[in-house]
C-alpha cells in the first residue's frame, strides 16, 4: 500500500510539472474555420472565422500564406500566449475515401497485420502516397466489421505544416463524417441496433453516411459545384437541391438493401441554414421517418457545428484510450506524447536559462566584492600598515566571508531594490528567442544591457515591448546605433529603469 501511495504521489507531482492540456476540435472547410473545446462535460469555448473565397477550394489549400494568416487570427481569438493549442483536426469534407471490409476473428497482433494487408489491397490511392488507417466497427456472424480510411499524404502534410507553424499541436487527424458518427454514440442520440442514413447539408456540399451499430459503414461527399455541373451548369434553387438530396437518399437506401440486407430505419439531417426546411420536404417522398439531429446536452451555435463537436468529444478521451483512426504516420498516443514532450522541454529550458542567469549574476557580484577587498588588503600590507589597520583588514576579510555566505542565502532574503530575479525573468520573456544578452549591468534601479538580435526587426520589436511595459521607464535604445555583425546578426545597447 505504501508503494502505491508513493507512486500516486509521484504521478501527481509529474502532472503538476507538465499538466495535461485540454484537447479541442478544429474543423476546416472552404468557407469557415471552427474551434470548439469541451471541459468537464460542457462547451467552454467555441470560435469561428469565415474564410475569404479562394483560400480553400474543394478542400485543398490554394493560398497557403492567407490560410496561415487566418489560422493565426483564429489562434489569437481562442487564447493568448505562445503555448501550443492541442487539437483533433478534422479535414475538409470530400478528401477522404472510406471502404468497409470484414476479417475473421483473430488475436490483436494478427488482426492488425491482416487489416493492413486488406488496406493495401482495397486502397483507391497509390498506397505509398497515402495515409491509411482502419477502425473496428463491430462483429457479425462471420467475423469482424472494419472501416478502411484513405487520404493523400500531400494534402494532410500541407495542413499539418501550416497548423504547427501557427501554434496548433495536432493530437489526431480525422474527417467530418467520422466526427458526426461519434455523436450517434453519445447519450442515445441514435439506437445502436438500427440502421440510419445521416445527411449533412452544408455550404460546402452534401455529405451522406450510413450508420449501423453506431459505426460509419459508408460515406460519400458531393460538392455543390459537382451537383451544378451534373445539372448543366445553371444556378441551383431550393427545389433542385431538395430533389437532388431525395434522389441520392433513394440510391443509398437501395444500396444498403443490396449490400447488407434489411432496410434503413430513419433519415437524420445534420444540416445548417442551407438545409432548413428539408425535413418536411423529404419526409413526404422517402417513405421512412425523417428528423433533424439533436444533441440536447450541448448547446452548439448551429447544426454546422456538429462535426467539430464530434472532434471535441474525441479530445476528451485520454489519448492512451483513443482507438479511432488517425490519418498520420504515428499512432494517436505517440503524436500527443511527442507534442507534450516538446512543450515540457521548451518550458523547463526557459526556467533553466533564467535560473542560470540569476546564479551567474550572484557570482559576478560576489567576485567583484571579494576582488576589491583583496586589493585593499594587499595595498595595506605592502605599505607597512599599523596593527590597527591590519586588524581592520582582518575584520574586512571576515565581513567578506560573511557576505559570501549571505550571497548563498540570497534567495531567502528580500532586497531593498527591485526583485532582480523576477525582473530578469520578465526581461528575458520580453526578449523572446530572437534576442540574446552578452552583458547586464545595473546601478540602483537603472539597467544597461548589451545584446545580439537576429535582425533589425527583432530589435525594433524588443524596443516596443520595453517601451510599452508598465514596469519599466526611461527606455533608451537608439536604432541608429544598431551595428551589423559578420554572421548576419546585429548588436545593440539599451538602458532603462525598473520602476520601484
Amino acid at each position: 500500500m505504501k508503494k502505491l501511495h508513493l507512486s500516486a504521489s509521484f504521478t501527481r507531482f509529474l502532472k503538476k510539472l507538465n499538466p495535461v492540456p485540454p484537447v479541442g476540435g478544429l474543423s476546416v472547410g472552404d468557407t469557415a474555420l471552427r474551434f470548439l473545446l469541451l471541459e468537464e462535460g460542457s462547451i467552454t469555448k467555441h470560435v469561428s472565422l469565415r474564410l475569404p473565397e479562394g483560400i480553400i477550394e474543394r478542400g485543398r489549400v490554394k493560398d497557403r500564406v492567407a490560410f496561415g494568416a487566418a489560422l493565426r487570427e483564429l489562434r489569437g481569438l481562442i487564447a493568448k500566449g505562445r503555448t501550443p493549442l492541442h487539437i483533433i483536426f478534422s479535414l475538409p469534407p470530400g478528401l477522404v475515401y472510406v471502404q468497409p471490409f470484414s476479417l475473421p476473428v483473430l488475436q490483436d497482433e494478427k488482426l492488425a497485420e491482416a487489416a493492413m494487408l486488406n488496406l493495401q489491397m482495397i486502397s483507391p490511392l497509390d498506397f505509398n502516397l497515402a495515409y491509411a488507417g482502419y477502425e473496428r466497427l463491430g462483429e457479425n456472424a462471420l467475423g469482424i466489421d472494419m472501416l478502411g480510411v484513405f487520404v493523400e499524404k500531400e494534402i494532410v502534410n500541407e495542413f499539418s505544416e501550416v497548423l504547427e507553424e501557427t501554434g496548433f499541436a495536432i493530437a489526431a487527424i480525422e474527417f467530418p463524417a467520422l466526427a458526426v458518427a461519434r455523436l450517434s454514440r453519445y447519450d442515445n442520440v441514435l439506437e445502436g441496433e438500427r440502421a440510419y442514413i445521416m445527411a449533412n447539408i452544408e455550404i460546402d456540399g452534401l455529405s451522406l453516411m450510413i450508420l449501423r451499430k453506431f459505426g460509419l459503414y459508408f460515406h460519400h461527399f458531393q460538392s455543390w459545384d459537382e451537383v451544378r455541373e451534373e445539372s448543366g451548369g445553371g444556378e441551383l434553387d431550393k427545389d433542385m437541391l431538395v430533389s437532388h438530396v431525395r434522389r441520392e437518399i433513394h440510391k443509398l437506401m437501395n444500396f444498403y438493401g443490396t449490400r447488407w440486407g434489411g432496410s434503413i430505419s430513419e433519415v437524420v439531417l445534420a444540416s445548417g441554414e442551407l438545409g432548413a426546411g428539408f425535413e418536411n420536404n423529404l419526409a413526404s417522398d422517402i417513405g421512412i421517418p425523417v428528423r433533424s439531429l439533436s444533441v440536447p446536452d450541448f448547446a452548439v451555435p448551429g447544426p454546422g457545428w456538429f462535426p467539430v463537436l464530434g472532434s471535441a468529444l474525441r479530445g476528451v478521451v485520454p489519448r492512451s484510450e483513443d482507438v479511432s483512426v488517425s490519418l498520420t504516420d504515428a499512432p494517436v498516443d505517440i503524436q500527443y506524447r511527442e507534442a507534450r514532450i516538446r512543450h515540457f522541454v521548451t518550458l523547463w529550458r526557459r526556467v533553466a536559462v533564467t535560473v542560470s542567469v540569476f546564479i551567474l549574476l550572484l557570482f559576478v557580484v560576489a567576485d567583484s566584492f571579494l576582488a576589491r577587498t583583496n586589493a585593499s588588503m594587499q595595498t595595506a600590507m605592502n605599505t607597512g600598515t599599523s596593527v590597527a589597520e591590519i586588524n581592520e583588514a582582518r575584520t574586512l576579510e571576515e565581513k567578506a566571508k560573511e557576505f559570501n555566505g549571505l550571497v548563498k542565502l540570497f534567495e531567502l532574503t528580500k532586497p531593498t531594490g527591485p526583485n532582480w530575479d523576477i525582473a530578469i525573468q520578465h526581461i528575458l520573456f520580453l526578449a523572446g528567442p530572437d534576442i540574446h544578452f552578452e552583458r547586464m549591468h545595473w546601478v540602483g534601479y537603472g539597467v544597461t544591457m548589451d545584446g545580439i538580435a537576429e535582425s533589425n526587426d527583432a530589435v525594433i520589436a524588443f524596443k516596443r515591448k520595453l517601451t510599452e511595459d508598465p514596469t519599466l521607464e526611461k527606455v533608451f535604445l537608439p536604432i541608429t546605433e544598431v551595428k551589423d555583425n559578420p554572421d548576419g546578426t546585429v548588436s545593440f545597447t539599451t538602458t532603462f529603469n525598473v520602476k520601484s
